[in-house]
């Protein structure tokens, strides 16, 4: 089975767009579908109709029955856009949504035929502007899920989505998730996704509600709360990602009373206070720290602090390891942003060096 990242499946979905067929997406829970697809319909101006077919019943898709003098007739449902329906004013079209197809029951799955082929709703065409996408969950994630009729497999185009943890790295940096949970994974990348079908436990580690708890403690100074507030705050985390991933979480936030003040850092990056870099998980928390408040008009001083002699980038077996590691991401987070500034030209050959030289020597890349 061929498995695609995020961003693969993004590509993939598009091309099944383009030619007029209807993917289905499928993963664990948590990954980020329902993400993907409306990143779609947002970058493409088309309005996201989300239906969870779970929630439906077949009349949702076949239509009403209505009554007339001679015959009965199918009149759909208003959410689907049909032939000559007006446009939104602002989009292109629109993108139906079809969520949960897995978990729908076998008589809504049957009910899909008609849509996902003949793009019908009973005797009514959808808009020829209005694009479709499934998405479900997969049979072994113990998701409730429902054997899916040959008859409708053969009516989709099949895209497998696998969690990939640089992919998601890139994702958490352009949402914002919380700069402590991204060192943190980091330094434990396994625990992006613990297992939750072999777990009595209602909460478990995944995207989804590592973003959830991301929005939660955004506002928690963990240097500063209490010890009541400390018990409810572990509470709050083991009822997000679970017991023993929270456990974890909470005992590496104490890295951060260890790192020096951003402020000291670009103040006078030669005399800011150093980490242990044989600590790699201090010098994860350290790139969360920094990752979160470094700018444009920063970035020299930070290399400077953590790469005080650029000309050892020549020799990449000079170069700590740990900080290198250090280096590299926020080269790959940073770079793209401020690539055409005037401090980030006078660093330029410093991020050769390392580019060329320093990751083929140490078989990063």
């Amino acid at each position: 089975m061929f498995e695609l990242n995020l961003n693969q499946t993004k590509e993939a979905i598009l091309r099944c767009m383009d030619a007029g067929l209807v993917p289905l997406v499928s993963s664990q829970p948590g990954v980020g579908k329902s993400a993907i697809v409306k990143a779609i319909a947002e970058e493409n101006e088309l309005e996201l109709i989300d239906l969870r077919l779970a929630q439906c019943e077949p009349s949702d898709l076949l239509g009403l029955p209505k009554v007339g003098e001679v015959k009965a007739t199918y009149q759909p449902m208003s959410m689907f856009p049909l032939e000559g329906d007006e446009i939104p004013k602002g989009q292109k079209g629109w993108l139906l949504f079809l969520d949960e197809l897995r978990n729908a029951d076998t008589q809504v799955q049957n009910a899909c035929y008609k849509l996902v082929l003949d793009r019908m709703i009973g005797t009514h065409h959808l808009h020829k502007e209005c694009f479709i996408v499934c998405a479900s969950n997969r049979e072994e994630d113990a998701s409730f899920v429902t054997p899916m009729p040959s008859a409708l497999k053969s009516r989709l185009i099949h895209i497998n989505t696998a969690l990939d943890f640089g992919t998601w790295v890139n994702y958490a940096y352009e949402k914002g998730i919380d700069s402590r949970i991204i060192a943190f994974l980091q330094h434990r990348p396994n625990l992006l996704s613990s297992s939750h079908t072999d777990s009595s436990e209602e909460s478990y580690a995944c995207p989804r509600t590592w973003e959830f708890l991301s929005n939660l403690i955004r506002e928690y100074d963990f240097a500063k709360i209490s010890k009541e507030d400390a018990f409810v705050l572990k509470a709050i985390v083991a009822g997000t990602v679970g017991s023993g991933v929270a456990t974890e979480f909470m005992a590496y936030t104490n890295y951060f009373n260890k790192l020096p003040k951003y402020e000291d850092i670009i103040k006078n990056p030669a005399k800011a206070k150093k980490v242990d870099t044989n600590d790699i998980g201090l010098v994860w928390a350290l790139i969360g720290a920094i990752a979160a408040k470094v700018t444009e008009k920063d970035f020299k001083a930070v290399l400077e602090y953590l790469i005080p002699n650029p000309e050892d980038l020549a020799d990449s077996k000079n170069i700590s390891s740990d900080m290198f590691v250090v280096f590299r991401d926020m080269c790959k987070h940073k770079i793209d942003i401020f690539s055409k500034s005037k401090e980030m030209k006078s660093c330029n050959r410093w991020i050769d060096a390392i580019v060329d030289e320093s990751l083929k020597y140490r078989g990063i890349y």
